[in-house]
């Protein structure tokens, strides 16, 4: 019989996912689900370092400003560094421990910047490209009319020219921590290289142009064909009355 083995797998509180996030700079609160007492003794750990503590009024480790007035604690222009767990202890005045409390880790992300829309025609259709710098976790939604358009998540958005024209469009580009909305944009089919209106344009030229053509060649068919028939009358008339030679 072959043995059985027990496997256990430890994660590791790198592994514990996000639950608040920052950019860079940003002031971030970690909050405490207690109702804390006047007399309570709290303590603020990141990791398993203790970043702040007080005895009822008195503060232990840290300063005034570290935690608000309900005991959360308050972390000022954040930065990468600042990414860790971060978890709370409380105990009453008999000693009394009352947790535990959940810890939750803090992530700090990049701020998204603004994004660049532009606007392409073609066969009457018209692509809109939402460009950004951001390559990864980054979420995009497009806007119509101030209306976000909930199918659609692309960095691209294609429509019939006849159903945005006149209409304004933005894509906005999001983490979890920031967004950016690009400027308004209302697409004019009527300009540009790509424009299908000037396509139109030129397929009235060319198109004008075939049938002159087109008329001249049955002209000048014609005026043949009627030459032809004018050169066979003749050769019948002079069949039908042969000259005299010898008169």
């Amino acid at each position: 019989m072959s043995p059985k083995y027990n496997i256990f797998f430890l994660i590791k509180d790198s592994e514990q996912p996000c639950g608040l996030f920052a950019v860079p700079g940003a002031n971030v609160t970690v909050p405490l689900e207690y109702k804390l007492q006047n007399q309570d003794r709290l303590k603020w750990k990141k990791g398993s370092s203790i970043i702040f503590a007080k005895n009822g009024p008195s503060i232990l480790t840290g300063k005034e400003g570290d935690i608000s007035e309900n005991g959360s604690l308050i972390l000022k222009k954040v930065s990468k560094t600042d990414e860790n767990l971060y978890g709370p202890e409380v105990f009453d005045n008999d000693g009394t421990n009352q947790g535990p409390f959940e810890e939750i880790r803090l992530c700090v992300l990049a701020a998204v910047k603004k994004p660049k829309l532009t606007a392409e025609c073609k066969n009457k259709t018209v692509t809109f490209t939402c460009s950004h710098a951001q390559t990864e976790d980054v979420e995009i939604k497009w806007f119509k009319k101030g209306n976000v358009l909930l199918k659609e998540s692309s960095k691209t958005l294609v429509r019939k020219y006849e159903d945005v024209q006149n209409t304004k469009i933005y894509c906005q580009v999001s983490n979890k921590a920031s967004s950016e909305k690009s400027n308004d944009l209302e697409a004019s089919c009527k300009e540009g290289n790509g424009g299908w209106f000037k396509q139109y344009i030129w397929y009235l030229v060319f198109g004008g142009a075939g049938v002159v053509l087109l008329l001249i060649v049955l002209i000048v068919c014609r005026i043949r064909n009627r030459r032809r028939r004018n050169m066979h009358m003749r050769g019948n008339l002079s069949a039908s009355y042969p000259v005299d030679e010898g008169f």
